[in-house]
């Protein structure tokens, strides 16, 4: 009996990897395509009642290890006041374990450290030996850093409790991020 519920859980687990790698198969891979479709693919967020507007470049999805997948977005904010504008990292980690990954740091070659901020810390679901949890966290990256690396692409490190993964923007995301925050702002790439 033992046995049956230890394969019924394998075949849950091995059902569950594989509608994730066919969604995943199934989304966009935006490390492939030009600047120009990167350009013309953001998310506006606008409204009377916040003081700010926000700009989301589409998704680059990948994976820490077979368990951990994440989704980043390079996202402008803009205040509607003093029409400052903020480049941040969005990152959306979503992992089976048995406990918590805690991410908390980004750091750049040099290295420098991003100002880090975490949005969020759920927990989907649960069985015996292991949960699903979702996190979201976000770091501010000074414009200068994604002009200077803007040709070549991105290289960051996010650290967690459990460890840390290397993570490559490449240079079509870049600057087609550039180009559609300048097509959706009026504020040149150069800052």
């Amino acid at each position: 009996m033992n046995c049956k519920k230890m394969s019924c859980f394998m075949l849950g687990k091995t059902f569950g990897l594989c509608v994730v790698f066919l969604l995943a198969g199934c989304a966009t891979d935006y490390s492939k395509k030009t600047s120009d479709e990167i350009a013309n693919n953001f998310t506006v967020v606008s409204s009377e009642f916040n003081s700010h507007d926000i700009y989301l470049g589409p998704s680059l999805l990948g994976s820490m290890d077979i368990f951990t997948q994440y989704d980043i977005k390079l996202v402008a904010v803009k205040d509607k006041s003093t029409g400052i504008l903020t480049d941040t990292i969005s990152f959306t980690w979503n992992y089976s374990r048995k406990s918590w990954l805690f991410f908390s740091s980004v750091v750049l070659p040099g290295p420098k450290a991003l100002v880090t901020n975490m949005g969020s810390r759920k927990v989907n679901s649960c069985t015996v030996s292991s949960c699903s949890y979702t996190e979201v966290m976000s770091a501010v990256i000074p414009r200068a850093e994604l002009l200077s690396v803007r040709s070549v692409g991105l290289r960051l490190r996010v650290s967690s409790a459990g460890g840390s993964a290397d993570i490559f923007i490449p240079a079509n995301y870049l600057e087609g991020y550039l180009v559609g925050v300048y097509s959706l702002t009026g504020l040149p790439p150069e800052g």
